[in-house]
């Protein structure tokens, strides 16, 4: 067989037609394993650069104590012998995430990974609000209050009978409570803690009367003053068979006297307070005198406002209440239709106002009393008497 034999060439031909195709097969099976084998064995990246820590937050930054906060983050070119750890107690946690945490105050949380080829570490902070500090509440004492005072018998009752006063008081705290008893402004009682007094009318006492209490607690009022008073007036008449006519203003007492000087004797002063003249609010001087030898002549009685701790006297400011000195004064003038005679209820009213006092000022005052005879000049003191009082205004 020659080597131009067509037979021979064609069986070449065939057999070199088969080989690349062969080959080719092969490698198409071979390149992806290559490349699997290469990603096996292939170094991982990482190994060769230090880890970082792409975001460590919290969410949110502040709370209030008790409420609860997210710490969330995330590592990249972390290694698989990475150490990832977070302080206050977590511990380790993976490559990322987000876990919840309830601080007790303000904390700083440290996020930490490292591997052989470096280390990478970052913070968060939560904001605990502070609670306001605690203050005890404060307890309100308020002072107490008269809320009534009553008698045991009506009025009007005759000399000689005996009368119970009772004071009703409250106080929202409950204080100890202290009551004093005041007759025509003359302190009956000391301070104690009874609330009612008994009175005997006495013939001197014939006409109205004024009864006050006055009451404390000791923790508002100086110890010279007092929280809250209520007044009530009370009439003493005297039996049928006396010779006195006190339904009238004045009436004629038999004279003893052989004199025919005039003489004038005062049995007694009080004020009424919170007294309404119309729409003025002021106050009424009472007073109870007797004047004798002044049938048809002029007098007069004035009350004269003075401080009682010093007896400076209180200053006219508007020509209204005044006397010629210019101390606050009131009077009023009378003509006796009788030689001898008893006045049981003579009133001198004074406005508040014009007894010049600053707003919110409390002071002692002392209201003294003149019975003037006017029928000559210079007028001449018959009789005088003094009254104290507290005034608020």
């Amino acid at each position: 067989m020659s080597d131009n034999d067509p037979t021979i060439v064609g069986e070449n031909k065939s057999f070199w037609k088969t080989l690349p195709g062969i080959l080719t097969a092969i490698a198409g099976i071979l390149t992806p394993i290559a490349a699997i084998l290469a990603l096996i064995f292939s170094p991982s990246p990482t190994t060769d650069s230090a880890p970082q820590i792409h975001e460590f937050i919290s969410i949110p930054t502040e709370i209030d104590p008790g409420d609860e906060a997210k710490l969330k983050w995330e590592i990249e070119k972390a290694s698989i012998d990475s150490e990832i750890a977070i302080d206050n107690g977590i511990g380790d946690v993976p490559l990322s995430g987000m876990i919840s945490v309830k601080p007790k105050k303000s904390t700083i949380y440290t996020l930490e990974v490292k591997n052989s080829k470096g280390s990478d570490s970052k913070i968060a902070e939560i904001k605990v609000k502070e609670e306001p500090p605690h203050i005890a509440p404060v307890v309100r004492n308020d002072p107490p209050v008269v809320l009534s005072l009553t008698s045991d018998r009506d009025s009007p009752q005759k000399v000689g009978a005996s009368i119970t006063f009772t004071a009703i008081a409250e106080d929202d705290n409950n204080d100890p409570l202290s009551y004093k008893f005041f007759l025509n402004g003359r302190a009956m009682t000391g301070w104690s803690n009874e609330n009612s007094w008994t009175w005997t009318a006495e013939a001197e006492e014939a006409g109205v009367n004024q009864i006050e209490v006055r009451i404390r607690d000791g923790l508002h009022a100086g110890s010279n003053s007092y929280d809250d008073n209520r007044n009530v007036n009370f009439k003493i008449t005297v039996p049928p068979f006396a010779s006195m006519d006190v339904e009238s203003l004045f009436s004629t007492i038999p004279s003893v006297k052989e004199s025919t000087t005039p003489s004038a004797r005062i049995d007694n002063v009080y004020i009424e307070h919170d007294f309404w003249q119309g729409n003025v609010l002021g106050m009424v001087i009472h007073t109870k005198f007797s004047i004798d030898n002044f049938v048809d002549k002029s007098g007069s009685v004035e009350a004269y406002f003075s401080f009682s701790n010093n007896n400076v006297a209180l200053r006219d400011f508007d020509g209204l209440y005044k006397a010629p000195d210019g101390q606050v004064s009131v009077g009023e003038s009378f003509t006796p239709r009788y030689t001898n005679t008893v006045f049981y209820d003579f009133r001198l009213f004074i406005p508040y106002s014009q007894l010049h006092m600053s707003p919110n000022e409390q002071n002692g005052l002392t209201a003294r009393v003149v019975i003037w005879d006017n029928s000559d000049y210079p007028h001449i003191s018959l009789a005088e008497s003094s009254v104290n009082f507290v005034f608020k205004s």
